[in-house]
């Protein structure tokens, strides 16, 4: 291949269907559903533009041109009834049916079909929503076994790098976000829209995935595997064989055709043409013969768009009115199973709480006497008293009793960075979270600590925001009154967490992706609650929220599209991932403060009336994605000291993956419960050149800048010997 004409069937394959060849270029018969079948040079069918990455389309160059073609021509020199070897065979077709459109266009083709059967499952919405599971947070156990089983029997899922977990999750969340607003539409809208949100889009990403997939091997491994299993032969062609666009087909006990990538993980018989006069045959051991006398037919019917041909004859022209029925019959009966299914059960599952137990023993808080621990570090004593009295009021106004048990000590200190390094927790606090309260300049926090046996809430300010609760300025007092019922929010929070949950802050999960994205997510929930919770302190403190999250957005549009692009140089995953959450805890920090203040305040959002809201969403992407974490916050408040199952708490971890999807970051699961980051190189793949070559001058600049001060140096030195 050369240029943007990227082929997904090789022009040496299509040279054994050759109808003529004039000087170098070979002509075959391309048949197109009821159109006459047309003289066509290999060149111009069998390719689509740019169909793969630039680096996908030299690696497989390199291959075609190389190993395939002997490949290919090794197979083709075996005469009829010779023996083939398997492990070769099963690289050619496994090569084959996993590089072309065929395989692309069926899982747009599946979104699709699931799309349209969503829209018309019925005219409730909400009995939709239990169907499908989206009245969760994150797709639970049902969501995933019905999207599974629509994709069990297709291995391009299992060929794919990215498990289908990470499929799931987008698929979820995209469905979600959008499903509300649009079914208000008419059926017929909303039918457009599920064909576009995941015939499209998700088409889109699959074409990322398999060009991601190709790069990394051009022989998915489970099929190959299968394949090789098989005992391979060549055997003659009864009548001029036909090569269909999904190139290999599978045959069922009957004599049944479909195309090889829709035939599920059994595959008894398959058969390839390796040219017009004879075919490539695998048989499993106690199969039954395979009759090619109808291969032309079959083969027809599972072709997507066409089939190519050494001759044109009437019966080729009949069959290509079936080009495309058994393309995806495949798809189309476990969609149609799961569509029945779906309406059979209308419960969702939960799944059990990943959690091991905390590092030490716990304790329950004892019955507070109400008495609280204040040390003012380094302010004067008139201000201590001022200010403790203030303090009082609020702790009275934002702190039940049975709070009280929850609250360590409160400390105001005028070095506050020293303050927070002396700080004892009383044990190495495993908790997996940030408890930072969302301010721009870090005014307070809010660490876990241990004492005897329970754990606490520490709260730490800066002197200046205890002498701000006593100011002249009421503008000035409010605004630290604010800051102050944000941490004792905190220790609230923490009394509700305990309550239902004994040690769980402070446990390490056993799922060590769900554990890594805690922290950001439950970030964006606590501040929601403390935001609530502390919003009758200060209830215009709406502007100063909304500016640290048009902060927190722009910081994640320009920040981590840096990072990925330095990703690509040093190859660290663990700092990536790590830089990735910590900026979409930010953003769901702020979107939660800012959330949680304008609900407390009967202020909700609404996007028509703030266009730099809303257009710094639109640019990341997450207009409807917003509205989605409001109304999941919403609820949980609402459900707040009523959770029954940890995995409510772990649900709002999706929202973390929902924030990297649009700059290309998936995260997902290996097979032995590590995390996984899957970074496709199309997302940068323009601009690595350029940057490489800038990154390699600046290098070189610096190099010969430190030989040049060497050699001044070595200069100068031997200027004042020789003195």
């Amino acid at each position: 291949m050369s240029g943007d004409n990227h082929h997904y069937l090789p022009q040496h394959l299509q040279r054994g269907f050759a109808a003529m060849r004039k000087g170098k270029t070979t002509l075959v018969w391309g048949y197109r559903g009821e159109g006459a079948p047309r003289l066509t040079a290999t060149g111009k069918i069998g390719a689509r533009n740019r169909f793969y990455s630039a680096s996908g389309d030299q690696t497989m160059t390199r291959y075609e041109n190389g190993p395939f073609n002997l490949l290919l021509t090794r197979m083709r020199s075996i005469p009829p009834g010779g023996r083939a070897d398997p492990n070769d065979a099963a690289e050619l077709v496994s090569h084959l049916v996993f590089r072309n459109a065929h395989l692309r266009d069926g899982m747009k083709f599946a979104a699709q079909k699931m799309a349209t059967a969503a829209a018309g499952w019925a005219d409730d919405p909400e009995r939709v929503r239990r169907m499908l599971g989206l009245d969760s947070v994150r797709p639970t156990a049902r969501f995933r076994a019905h999207l599974g089983r629509a994709f069990d029997k297709d291995s391009r899922m299992k060929a794919l790098p990215v498990p289908r977990e990470a499929f799931d999750d987008v698929a979820f969340s995209l469905v979600r976000e959008r499903f509300g607003g649009l079914w208000a539409d008419t059926r017929s809208e909303m039918r457009t829209w599920a064909i576009g949100l995941l015939g499209a889009s998700q088409g889109a990403l699959m074409g990322d995935l398999h060009n991601e997939a190709l790069e990394q091997n051009l022989h998915p491994e489970g099929v190959a595997r299968q394949l090789g299993a098989l005992d391979w032969s060549v055997v003659a062609a009864e009548t001029s064989a036909v090569l269909p666009d999904c190139v290999a087909l599978s045959f069922d006990a009957e004599g049944v055709g479909a195309p090889l990538m829709m035939a599920g993980a059994d595959r008894p018989l398959v058969a390839m043409p390796l040219a017009g006069d004879r075919f490539l045959v695998g048989r499993a051991k106690g199969a039954p013969e395979l009759s090619l006398h109808l291969w032309n037919l079959h083969a027809a019917a599972c072709s997507a768009e066409f089939f190519v041909a050494a001759v044109d004859t009437p019966e080729l022209r009949r069959y290509s009115r079936y080009v495309g029925v058994r393309a995806w019959s495949g798809i189309d009966a476990t969609l149609e199973a799961a569509q029945r299914d779906l309406e059979r059960r209308t419960s969702p599952e939960d799944d059990a709480p990943p959690l091991l137990a905390p590092p030490w023993p716990v304790a329950a808080p004892s019955a507070s006497d109400g008495r609280v621990s204040v040390t003012f570090n380094g302010l004067d004593g008139e201000d201590v008293q001022a200010i403790g009295q203030a303090l009082s009021i609020l702790i009275g106004d934002h702190l039940e009793m049975e709070d009280l048990g929850r609250l360590d000590a409160i400390t105001f200190a005028r070095d506050f960075g020293a303050a927070a390094k002396a700080l004892d927790p009383g044990v190495e606090v495993a908790a997996a979270e940030a408890r930072v309260v969302p301010y721009g300049t870090q005014v307070s926090l809010t660490p876990l600590v241990l004492r005897d046996g329970v754990i606490r809430t520490h709260l730490l300010f800066m002197g200046d925001i205890g002498r701000a609760l006593v100011a002249d300025d009421p503008g000035v007092r409010d605004a630290a009154r604010h800051v102050v019922a944000g941490g004792l929010a905190w220790v609230k929070i923490l009394r509700m967490r305990e309550a239902a949950f004994p040690g769980a802050v402070a446990s390490v999960l056993s799922d060590r992706l769900d554990h890594q994205r805690l922290g950001p997510a439950s970030g964006g929930w606590q501040a929601y609650f403390a935001a609530r919770l502390s919003a009758s302190a200060w209830p215009d403190a709406d502007s100063q929220q909304r500016s640290l999250l048009l902060s927190a957005l722009d910081t994640l549009q320009t920040a981590l599209p840096a990072h990925r692009l330095d990703y690509r140089f040093h190859g660290d995953a663990e700092q990536l991932g790590t830089q990735a959450f910590a900026l979409a805890g930010e953003v769901l920090v702020h979107a939660g403060a800012w959330l949680g203040h304008r609900a407390q305040t009967g202020r909700p959002y609404l996007p028509e009336q703030d266009d730099e809201l809303l257009g710094a969403l639109r640019a990341a992407d997450l207009v409807y994605w917003f509205d989605l974490y409001r109304a999941d916050l919403e609820a949980f408040w609402e459900r707040r000291e009523a959770w029954e199952s940890f995995d409510e708490f772990l649900a709002f971890n999706l929202h973390v993956d929902r924030l990297l999807w649009p700059h290309g970051l998936i995260f997902s699961r290996t097979e032995e419960g590590h995390s996984w980051l899957h970074v496709p190189l199309a997302s940068d793949e323009a601009r690595l050149p350029g940057e490489a070559l800038k990154r390699w001058g600046l290098s070189l600049r610096r190099r010969i800048a430190r030989l040049f001060a060497g050699f001044k140096a070595g200069s100068a030195m031997r200027g004042r010997s020789n003195s």
